[in-house]
């Protein structure tokens, strides 16, 4: 852009600026203002703009231009051009009408901040004095700037605010100086800032007439401020509202929870700061720390009480609200607040019962409310659905009929299911849950008041939850039949992640009253097996699928009721509710029994008669789940549910069978097959807790084990021809599956496994004869079901160590003559299916086998490898990564350089055969595909990391390091910052290593650590912000580079960044040489006992990343200007 005055520069800019907003040559116009970034007059051009432009688009990306231009040349600025530059923002924010276009205000406050917190990181290397100076300057000049603008006021404050929260990345600075920056303006900015914030929130809150046009802004910097990570962890997960104690004079009154309550209730439905202001009040609610622990009990009450306000606040707005959805987010954003009181306090307990009584009744009238709704909108919907697959031409009644499924199915979800959650905390508490485990132990102990209460919300709520799932679910079905939906879509839901959750949240709310939510899903379970009845003779598809997905919903609801479950389906128990109930109510004890045994009864039917995949699958889950936890004789309740118990051998049985009816029915169905394989592996686990030690069970049961046991395992014949017929994906479940039956079954004298694995050896061995290639995948499936076995792990007792022998030690019997015959005829997807078996027997088993086994596994990677290796893995450009073998070759590597045995004199080299598989996979990588693949590189080079970690001898002596090496360069400006931290950490542990030999024992030349120092250095000398993050990790390892380099000349760095110009690169080839000078003189002057100590001081490394900091700012800026 070459103009003569500032009115082409506008010109020019607002032509660019308008061809991007039309799309006409859009792509030139995004290249023309990216490229006005490296134009040195950048500034000049932003600030004519600024100046005489009337465009808003204009306004914004001059902005974008002036803040960005000033952080490239920040290092050629002077003091009073880098204050300059962010008062000239604050003051154009200042400017603007109240009525203005936000997304420009938002782009001017943004620059000044990104310059202000820009200048105040670089004052953050010197004496405490100076940021607090600053700091009490820039309050000043914001004040001044907005005047009487609040809004002004407060929104440039919040700018700083999130400058410094962890939220914003553009500074340009080393990660260490940005956290010296951000511990200052903790502590000398951010509590005058909160003292603003909720000065002006109360004064909103009190102001007369009209809610002020402030409000939000006020608001939304309280919820900023209350936002800040005061750990200092960075990571929000598990950040805390735990501000330091001068902040008690902010929140020990209670008066911030008041002024956000007495706002929120001034505020008309839809007003930009309630928003804000529910935020910052559950913020509130959440503190702890010194603050409020002087006087916690009031602020708790004072809490409890703004929450209560804030529930009937959204009450009122919920009955007045325009739709649903708006309604039910007023609903829950109040029950986060309640949450947060519940969980700040440790308890609803723990709440003073003057103001929880309160509390506890507006949330359950507000779960009512929502329930209620939730009931009507399913049954609607249903209704709508139902008539519509009656009219099918009437295609607008069709359309709206599936959108009212969908809306139907998202309301249960995102309505009831999360003011569930705030009962759940309720239904937890700890005064509730040792009264039930007091009653769970015989106790007569009268129950709590809070029990009571819970208990009669639970269980109406928890029946709605269940009457409306099913309306979903009939809905969801109907549909399907029309064709708008996709068939299954509420069962899977249903399964799905966060749908699974809200399940278990609302089943642990419904336990709180057993006999009731027993009763509920039992009538409605009734209506449903009548329907089951009568669906021999129905012929309307809507009514069948329909009714199966009932069934399908009431399946999952009865098992998250009476049984515990992790979803992995590992530390599934009675339910210490359901337990209770038992000991001190027949009634709940029956309601339970009789629901369990309805269940059962609609097992039964569906294996004399199968009706659908998806209720096989249902049911199978609903009986491990019941297996699991109820099979188990010491920790069953007493009375119906304890027969449950005794009858354990005849159930596991019973289960197997089940399994081995719903296999033959629907081999081919995923879901079938996976809940089949989960179902035999927990009767595997529950026949052997029933039966150890229990010879005369033993006896009466192994027959009927035996029987089923060999329906599913079998010899050679039945697994070709049954596993074959299995969705691919799925075989190894299967046989994982019946691997864990036949260790079960071994538990008790019997070798099923041995002959399995023959079956399997030879099942293999006849397809490659027979040149059938599914049978080989078939074969090497199992073969890794069968290396992932491990029921026997979990055997105790006597014999338990050679049962947790057996699977590893014959497996890897089987690897030797398997490999030979895939190495005899080589074939790529027989290649990928033998690399996945051998994964899946060195993760399961390597804690396990004996010394010999660990030695033929340690052997057996590199030749799966070397089968994959011969294809590349699969890797053909920008393929999909379902089809190449890169992330099943790194799990490998990273189990075997991880092995937690490593070390064991056992003649095992875990290491050594991670580093020869290593071999294969790298000439394989390029910087492309570790870019395109993040998971794949951070696997990689973790990979690498820990080899290097724990034996760099071995890493060093090994052939493979000329290949790993060069690929550690390919890591270092990665945009993923865990793989680029890894590489660095690798680097520095190999540099390290060597540095520490002697002359002649360096078997690397210091070209090689030179050439890894200009690699690393390029993506820092660039501009490219997205590296800044592993800044102090470079420069650790640099140092170590320039330790093992040993004094050789570090022109080759220079050259390897060098730009064009021959002055930047003289400039750039003196800074680099007087960075190694300087690397020398701090290691000889650490005072270290050795070399390798001097690397790992503290203070060594901290004066390195300084001058490496203050190297880079001075390349960064020369190389920018040529």
């Amino acid at each position: 852009m070459a103009a003569p005055d500032a009115q082409q520069y506008v010109a020019q800019f607002e032509q660019c600026v308008a061809a991007l907003q039309t799309g006409a040559n859009a792509a030139q116009a995004t290249k023309t203002l990216l490229a006005l970034r490296e134009d040195p007059r950048c500034l000049e051009i932003a600030q004519c703009v600024l100046a005489g432009s009337a465009s808003r688009e204009a306004q914004f990306h001059a902005l974008t231009l002036f803040r960005e231009g000033a952080l490239q040349r920040w290092a050629s600025l002077g003091a009073p051009q880098r204050s300059g530059a962010a008062g000239l923002a604050l003051d154009f924010a200042a400017r603007l009408d109240p009525g203005a276009e936000p997304f420009v205000s938002a782009a001017a406050l943004r620059a000044f901040a990104a310059l202000w917190a820009r200048g105040f990181a670089d004052a953050a290397r010197g004496p405490k004095e100076a940021t607090r100076a600053l700091a009490r300057d820039v309050l000043a000049k914001v004040k001044a700037a907005a005047g009487d603008r609040g809004d002004v006021l407060c929104n440039a404050l919040g700018a700083l605010v999130q400058q410094f929260s962890g939220l914003e990345n553009t500074l340009g600075v080393a990660k260490g100086l940005r956290d010296a920056a951000r511990q200052r303006v903790e502590t000398q900015a951010l509590f005058d800032v909160a003292k603003i914030a909720f000065g002006a929130l109360r004064a909103c809150a009190a102001a007369p007439g009209d809610v002020p046009r402030d409000a939000a802004a006020a608001a939304e910097l309280a919820e900023q401020v209350l936002g800040w990570d005061f750990s200092g962890a960075g990571d929000a997960l598990t950040a805390r509202v735990a501000p330091p104690a001068p902040w008690k004079a902010l929140l020990a009154d209670g008066g911030a929870l008041d002024a956000c309550a007495a706002l929120i209730e001034r505020c008309p439905p839809g007003h930009a700061a309630r928003r804000p202001a529910r935020a910052a009040a559950t913020l509130l609610a959440s503190a702890q720390g010194e603050a409020v622990v002087a006087n916690e009990a009031a602020y708790r009450r004072s809490a409890a009480a703004c929450a209560t306000r804030v529930a009937a606040s959204a009450a009122a707005h919920a009955a007045a609200a325009r739709t649903f959805d708006d309604a039910v987010a007023e609903l829950r954003s109040a029950a986060d607040l309640v949450s947060a009181v519940f969980g700040a306090a440790g308890g609803a307990s723990q709440v003073a019962a003057d103001v929880l009584g309160p509390l506890l009744e507006a949330s359950a009238r507000n779960c009512d409310w929502v329930a209620s709704r939730c009931v009507e909108r399913a049954a609607a919907a249903t209704a709508a659905v139902v008539d519509a697959a009656r009219q099918r031409t009437n295609h607008g009644l069709v359309a709206r009929a599936a959108a009212a499924a969908d809306d139907a199915d998202a309301a249960l979800d995102e309505g009831l299911a999360p003011l569930l959650e705030a009962w759940a905390l309720v239904a937890g508490d700890e005064a509730v849950v040792l009264y039930d485990a007091a009653a769970a132990e015989g106790s007569n102990a009268r129950p709590p008041w809070l029990h009571a209460v819970v208990a009669e919300v639970g269980a109406s709520v928890f029946g709605r939850y269940a009457r409306c799932r099913v309306e979903a679910a009939r809905a969801q079905a109907a549909a399907g039949v029309l064709g708008e939906l996709e068939e299954d879509a509420s069962a899977d839901d249903v399964a799905a992640g966060d749908a699974r959750e809200r399940l278990e949240t609302a089943a642990a709310v419904g336990r709180r009253h057993v006999a009731a939510s027993c009763r509920a899903l039992d009538e409605l379970l009734t209506t449903a097996l009548e329907r089951v009845g009568a669906l021999g003779a129905a012929t309307d598809a809507l009514e069948v699928d329909a009714t199966l997905e009932e069934v399908v919903v009431l399946a999952d609801l009865a098992g998250a009721l009476l049984a515990d479950d992790d979803s992995s389906g590992e530390t599934v128990a009675v339910p210490l509710a359901i337990a209770a109930a038992a000991r001190r109510d027949g009634d709940a004890a029956g309601a339970a029994a009789a629901l369990l045994h309805k269940v059962l009864s609609l097992v039964q039917t569906d294996v004399r008669r199968p009706s659908s995949p998806a209720v096989a699958a249902c049911l199978a889950a609903f009986l491990a789940r019941l297996l699991a936890a109820y099979a188990r004789a010491p920790d069953a309740p007493p009375g119906p549910l304890g027969d449950f118990a005794a009858a354990a051998p005849q159930v596991v049985a019973g289960a197997l069978g089940a399994a081995a009816a719903w296999l033959a029915a629907w081999r081919a169905e995923p879901a079938v097959v996976a809940g089949c394989a989960r179902l035999i592996t927990v009767a595997a686990t529950a026949r052997r807790g029933a039966l150890a030690g229990d010879a005369a069970a033993a006896d009466a049961t192994l027959p009927l084990l035996e029987a089923h046991g060999a329906a599913l395992i079998g010899d050679a014949t039945p697994l070709a021809a049954g596993f074959r017929r299995a969705p691919p994906a799925l075989r190894a479940d299967v046989a994982r599956a019946c691997g864990d039956l036949a260790l079960a079954l071994d538990a008790l004298g019997a070798r099923h496994f041995e002959a399995l694995g023959g079956a399997v050896a030879r099942a293999l061995a006849d397809a490659l004869r027979a040149d059938d290639g599914d049978g080989a995948d078939a074969a090497l499936r199992c073969y890794a079901g069968l290396g992932g076995a491990s029921a026997a792990q979990g055997f105790d007792g006597a014999g338990a160590a050679a049962a947790r022998r057996l699977p590893g030690d014959a497996v890897a019997a089987m690897v030797d003559p398997l490999l030979r015959d895939l190495e005899a005829r080589p074939r790529r997807p027989l290649a990928s299916a033998a690399l996945a078996a051998v994964g899946a027997t060195l993760a399961a088993q390597l804690p396990y086998a004996s010394p010999d086994a660990r030695r033929a596994l340690f052997a057996a990677a590199p030749r799966a490898m070397a089968l994959c290796a011969a294809d590349r893995f699969g890797l053909r450009g920008d393929a999909d990564a379902a089809h190449d073998d890169l992330d099943e070759a790194l799990r490998v590597v990273d189990a075997l350089v991880s092995d937690d045995l490593f070390g064991d004199d056992d003649g095992a080299d875990a290491v050594g055969a991670g580093l020869a598989c290593l071999g294969f996979l790298v000439p394989n990588l390029d910087a492309d595909l570790l870019c395109r693949r993040a998971d794949a590189a951070r696997k990689f080079y973790g990979s690498v990391a820990a080899a290097v970690d724990a034996a760099p001898e071995r890493v060093a002596g090994h052939a493979s390091l000329g290949a790993v090496v060069p690929a550690l360069h390919f890591g270092y400006g990665l945009p993923d910052a865990v793989a680029a931290r890894a590489a660095l950490s690798s680097t520095r542990g190999l540099a390290a290593y060597y540095a520490a030999l002697d002359g002649a024992a360096r078997g690397a030349a210091a070209e090689t650590w030179l050439a890894c120092a200009g690699a690393l250095l390029r993506p820092l000398l660039a501009h490219a912000g997205a590296v800044w993050d592993r800044a102090d990790d470079a420069a650790d390892a640099l140092l170590a580079l320039f330790a093992a380099a040993d004094g050789a000349a570090p022109a080759a760095v220079a050259a390897a960044v060098a730009p064009a110009d021959g002055a930047a690169a003289a400039q750039l080839g003196e800074d680099v040489a007087a960075l190694a000078a300087h690397a020398a003189q701090l290691l000889r002057s650490a005072g270290a006992p050795s070399l390798a100590a001097a690397l790992r001081r503290r203070e060594t490394r901290r004066l390195w990343r300084d001058a490496f900091a203050a190297f880079l700012t001075k390349a960064r800026g020369y190389l920018i200007q040529s």
